[in-house]
């Protein structure tokens, strides 16, 4: 009986490591150090994959960097989908961005430029919806989620025709720039704003609410936080 049951262990642990050999995560290193992993089948089928966390940023960042290193092997196509599918959300929700700026997104071989991706974490709203779309995701639903994202991007680009004369075509990179600066000046305006409305509400509380605010100390904390005099 219990060699019975070591013989099942061992075909067990053969089909897994197998398995490993042609699909898993650790391809790369080769049968016999799959074979080894999947002689610990027991462990690893009652493991729970990392999901990517939209909670906050620093949650999504935690997450993606732990997925990264749960599949190392996997960590550069888990950064491409990720732009990806930032690529598409920028995309869809801006109806300026005509079918030559979308297929100027792409590289000859199909794929995005990375230095594209960096700079859509930096819009808020881009940023927003990617955590959201993406949270609770394994790595096959990611994947899944980009190969997707890609295919309706290439759709996208069909159906909204050039707006403008082929010598006058913006980039995509131009248009991301844009909107970054946009995006970031909303930023800039509202911390700034909420600089004033500190320093006002800590002078309300200290010298009352009734206090004659003087145009100078205005000008002062609108200068310190980085506001434009006012008019």
């Amino acid at each position: 009986m219990k060699g019975k049951l070591i013989g099942v262990y061992l075909v067990i642990s053969l089909i897994f490591g197998t398995w490993g050999h042609f699909f898993g995560p650790y391809q790369h290193r080769g049968f016999f150090y799959n074979l080894g992993v999947g002689v610990t089948w027991p462990i690893t089928i009652f493991k729970s994959d990392p999901e990517l966390d939209g909670s906050s940023d620093q949650a999504f960042a935690l997450s993606l960097n732990e997925m990264s290193r749960a599949y190392p092997a996997q960590a550069l196509r888990i950064n491409y989908a990720v732009g990806m599918v930032a690529m598409h959300i920028h995309a869809e929700s801006d109806e300026s961005v005509d079918g030559d700026q979308i297929r100027s997104m792409f590289t000859p071989d199909g794929k995005i430029p990375e230095s594209m991706f960096s700079d859509i974490w930096q819009i808020h709203r881009l940023k927003e919806e990617l955590k959201d779309r993406l949270d609770g995701m394994e790595l096959d639903d990611l994947l899944d989620e980009a190969e997707e994202a890609k295919e309706e991007l290439l759709e996208l680009a069909e159906k909204r025709p050039a707006r403008q004369k082929p010598e006058q075509v913006v980039s995509a990179n131009a248009a991301l720039a844009t909107a970054l600066l946009a995006s970031n000046n909303e930023a800039t305006s509202q911390s700034g704003e909420a600089c004033y409305d500190a320093k006002l509400a800590d002078f309300r509380t200290e010298m009352g609410e009734d206090a004659p605010v003087r145009y100078d100390m205005i000008e002062e904390w609108r200068g310190e936080c980085g506001l434009p005099p006012s008019e």
